[in-house]
């Protein structure tokens, strides 16, 4: 069975044939399961429907990608001394505190006695992370420091230092807070390329929180940042936002780093412009002051950074078909708390219905369509890509 296809250039529509093939994936991690994905941009497909939907692939998925990328899994200034933060990497669950200098510190959220989970949300924290089943006691360094009654049987072999917390690596950069359960994923700022160079002018390291809020979207996490990633949507899914925000005015860039953005210039308002008065960060030039700039840093957060505000929507997997959005408002230094007030994101509010008709195509009809071909959207760098690249440069081993 042959179908057309669309391709948007800049200068005209041209048509295509192409044939639609049969879902046979039978490992995800050979070869064969990646073949279209690594064709040239004009001829190559997006992913394998089956990857949006199957149980198989959020599995590999979970230990292959989420596993060993730095993943984000907060803001910045969440990690404050005195708490204690939970947080879900791939199959994991990861603590995340400061120490007594301020140094921030990640661990298996574990106790090495008999494996308790030692929290299970956020909390405020004093000086000693404790398991609630046998008290064994952690500094904030991870050491082991409190085993309750174990003088009263004395053991020559048990040395304590050799029982402290594992240690997860933790970063930071801008307004965001990662974690990286590998050892062999290279540092953080080699992960993000050039993109702290290209932001550096927002000095988002003195941004602030003002607002945050969380949802659970039934779709695919890919689903959600390939639809932050792409344009073509936008005159019939955001008529109103397209008007102002034109598609012609949208420019791709992609460096070096396991991100894509794209800026829109001249960023304008739309029918509610609430967001035009708060004031704009201090010393930003002359592009920065006109321009909007939009970037999916792989695999699982998104940046909008406007001159007077940031929007971050954080993505966790649940499932192959549900994903939480975390949405986090920030303002930069020296702005006052409500100066924020009313100013919301509401664009993915309205996507999000789509996004469920998406997920519920690839779920029922997963095996008998084909993975679309990228060059139908003009993209700002589709997640298929990223992950082929990811698949490149991380160690291809289980955490």
């Amino acid at each position: 069975m042959t179908a057309t296809r669309f391709h948007m250039t800049r200068s005209a529509l041209t048509v295509h044939r192409w044939q639609w093939r049969i879902s046979a994936v039978t490992s995800w991690t050979d070869e064969a399961a990646w073949v279209g994905t690594r064709r040239p941009m004009r001829t190559a497909t997006g992913l394998d429907p089956a990857a949006y939907a199957s149980d198989e692939f959020y599995f590999v998925e979970q230990q292959r990608v989420f596993g060993q990328a730095w993943v984000c899994v907060g803001v910045a200034d969440e990690a404050v001394a005195g708490r204690m933060l939970v947080r879900q990497v791939g199959s994991k669950s990861v603590l995340l505190t400061r120490n007594e200098t301020g140094d921030l510190r990640g661990f298996v959220n574990s106790c090495r006695h008999r494996g308790t989970e030692l929290a299970e949300a956020d909390c405020d924290i004093a000086g000693t992370i404790r398991c609630p089943y046998h008290r064994w006691g952690y500094s904030l360094d991870g050491a082991l420091k409190a085993t309750p009654f174990f003088n009263e049987v004395p053991r020559d072999d048990f040395d304590k230092s050799e029982f402290g917390l594992l240690p997860v690596r933790v970063d930071t950069w801008g307004v965001l807070l990662f974690a990286c359960l590998s050892d062999d994923t290279p540092p953080l700022l080699d992960w993000l390329g050039d993109l702290p160079d290209r932001m550096a002018g927002y000095h988002l390291d003195t941004w602030s929180t003002v607002h945050q809020e969380s949802l659970d979207i039934q779709a695919n996490w890919k689903l959600i940042t390939e639809n932050f990633q792409e344009y073509y949507h936008l005159p019939w899914v955001h008529p109103e936002l397209a008007k102002v925000s034109r598609v012609a005015d949208h420019y791709r860039y992609q460096g070096r780093g396991m991100y894509c953005g794209q800026t829109t210039t001249p960023v304008s308002g739309d029918e509610r412009d609430d967001w035009l008065a708060l004031p704009e960060a201090q010393g930003l030039d002359a592009s920065d002051l006109v321009s909007g700039r939009f970037v999916a840093i792989f695999p699982n957060v998104i940046l909008s950074v406007l001159p007077n505000h940031v929007w971050m929507m954080r993505l966790d997997p649940l499932a192959p078909g549900i994903t939480r959005e975390t949405c986090t408002m920030l303002l930069p230094d020296g702005v006052r708390d409500g100066d924020g007030d009313g100013c919301r994101c509401r664009c993915h509010c309205t996507d999000a219905p789509v996004l469920g008709r998406c997920e519920q195509r690839r779920h029922r009809h997963r095996s008998a369509w084909s993975a679309r071909p990228r060059s139908w959207w003009r993209s700002r760098g589709p997640v298929g890509a990223t992950l082929r690249r990811a698949a490149a440069s991380i160690p291809q081993h289980a955490c």
